[in-house]
């Protein structure tokens, strides 16, 4: 029942410390309970405004959210993450990794199936009165194409994956003239490289 010893095996189980298996799922899953106990000790009201709390949800936006889907942990990670873009008191740099996080697990074409089963899973859990975020995935997917494009604008670590990701998202034809106008204007030859790759034979 130890919020700090809950919260270092999450941590074990984040990062293989020692020799523990990398397992997103299982440090979700102690993150929650850290969290739960901080939360019967404190009002609904005073939660967040918690230093132990504020850092469990930093170390949640560390965790690739989208290897816990179908864990039992996965529902906490998307309430959480869905909070922590609206909450005034975190950090911009928390927020911006919430929407990061969110933006890329709903809008990467990598994850079109999780998408649909994430869309099928909304529908069997949700109410739309029930939850402080879009429970209708138009309206999600929406929302974090929003969260990308401001993700792709700022300057942290992941932007410039947003970026790309930005790119894979536009129309094929968008897209070629979008990388080849980066190589025009600012010699970037990652964007000439792309633009090769999807085949834009100038």
């Amino acid at each position: 029942g130890d919020v700090l010893a809950q919260q270092k095996l999450a941590e074990a189980y984040l990062t293989g410390i020692f020799k523990t298996p990398i397992q997103p799922a299982n440090a979700l899953i102690w993150l929650e309970k850290s969290y739960l106990s901080i939360q019967s000790q404190t009002s609904n009201s005073e939660v967040l405004g918690n230093a132990q709390a504020l850092g469990i949800l930093n170390q949640i936006t560390n965790i690739p959210l989208v290897e816990t889907f179908n864990t039992p942990a996965f529902g906490f990670g998307w309430s959480k993450l869905w909070e922590l873009t609206k909450s005034s008191l975190v950090s911009p740099d928390i927020q911006l990794q919430a929407k990061w996080q969110l933006a890329n697990l709903l809008t990467n074409p990598i994850y079109s199936e999780i998408q649909n089963q994430i869309s099928d899973w909304l529908k069997k859990r949700l109410a739309p009165n029930e939850s402080a975020h879009p429970s209708d995935f138009g309206a999600i997917q929406k929302t974090v194409r929003d969260f990308l494009n401001e993700v792709a604008e700022c300057n942290q670590p992941f932007s410039q994956s947003a970026k790309e990701l930005l790119i894979k998202l536009q129309p094929k034809n968008e897209a070629l003239s979008s990388l080849w106008n980066s190589w025009l204007q600012d010699q970037n030859e990652e964007a000439l490289m792309q633009a090769a790759e999807l085949g834009l034979t100038s």
